[in-house]
């Protein structure tokens, strides 16, 4: 609860191109899309400049198709850990 104490965060950072909190992506796919991406390949929402929102599950924008980058803020500690990295 929020009166106990949590512990460090695992597995959630910020790079230059996305946000990841454990097995889930968000960002700017392109300069027209923002999407929120499973690892296991599937982009659960679609957000358009044009106000529009695309829900899933699809697999397209889905931002795990990025390069790994270097964590500007947070720590990628915990996520070689997840069971879905096996």
């Amino acid at each position: 609860g929020y009166r106990t104490a949590l512990g460090e965060p695992a597995c959630a950072y910020l790079t230059a191109t996305y946000l990841q909190v454990g097995d889930w992506r968000f960002g700017v796919f392109d300069g027209s899309h923002f999407s929120v991406s499973h690892r296991l390949g599937m982009t659960s929402m679609i957000y358009r400049t044009d106000g529009t929102i695309h829900p899933g599950p699809r697999t397209s924008h889905n931002t795990w198709t990025f390069p790994e980058r270097e964590a500007l803020l947070g720590s990628k500690e915990g996520c070689e850990t997840s069971p879905l990295f096996a």
